[in-house]
């Protein structure tokens, strides 16, 4: 029975030893200080991030901004060399007609001078005859 008292009383003794002998954390109070942050501190990072997520939104709207218009302005492009390519078709074919249509006139020239001259001819064989 002492025996067993003594040994709770051993190991009490190192319990209560090795608590002590453990050295309690201490704060620091440099970094302690360092580690408060002032609230308006934290208030301007927050609404720098937030203006930091806007610029950036608004940065890759402008890039979509510009993609498209760069996209219209390829399409208008396109449309319009297609125009000037139709155009160009459309002139080359009022020219061709023009230049058929002056071909026409002037064999039709050439053929009324022909009967003219040969109207004259008869004319005068007739005027001959008589």
């Amino acid at each position: 029975m002492k025996r067993i008292i003594l040994i709770i009383v051993v190991l009490i003794g190192l319990g209560a030893y090795n608590l002590n002998a453990q050295e309690p954390i201490k704060e620091d109070k440099t970094t302690q200080t360092q580690s408060k942050v002032d609230p308006q501190t934290i208030k301007a990072q927050k609404k720098a991030e937030k203006a930091l997520k806007k610029a950036e939104k608004a940065q890759l709207k402008a890039e979509k901004a510009q993609l498209e218009a760069q996209k219209n302005f390829d399409k208008a492009e396109k449309e319009r060399k297609k125009a000037e390519k139709v155009a160009e078709k459309e002139r080359k074919r009022l020219e061709k007609q023009a230049k058929k249509e002056a071909k026409q006139a002037l064999k039709q020239a050439k053929k009324a001078e022909k009967e003219a001259k040969k109207a004259e001819k008869e004319a005068k064989k007739a005027e001959i005859q008589q």
